[in-house]
């Protein structure tokens, strides 16, 4: 019985979400995120950062460029207080994405923020 318990419990525990994390610093502006930063002595690492931009239409044939991509990370990174973006890579989205059988583009990297 007290097995069953201990492997109820860790199934529990195991779907349990966790909370957003929120960031200790203020948010910066997007302009002033730097998306091809290299990381400095007493940088502070704020997390990974993911944000994509997708064609206007179904029908568009128009790949939505990597500056728009680009332009959507550097307003993620800057809620979360970052001054620059390190390692930023690009991905080609597929059908079943989240731009839903449109093209799309989806922008990854690392936001930092220097040292104070």
């Amino acid at each position: 019985m007290r097995l069953l318990c201990l492997i109820v419990a860790c199934v529990l525990a195991g779907c349990a979400s966790s909370a957003s994390v929120l960031s200790v610093y203020p948010p910066t502006q997007p302009d002033e995120v730097d998306p091809s930063w290299t990381p400095t002595a007493g940088a502070v690492m704020l997390g990974r950062v993911s944000a994509h931009a997708c064609s206007e239409g179904y029908f568009d044939r128009r790949d939505p460029s990597e500056r728009e991509a680009r332009q959507a990370l550097r307003e993620e990174a800057a809620k979360l207080g970052a001054t620059g973006i390190h390692r930023l890579k690009y991905v080609r989205l597929g059908t079943f994405g989240p731009c839903r059988g449109k093209h799309g583009v989806r922008a990854t990297g690392i936001a930092y923020r220097d040292a104070d």
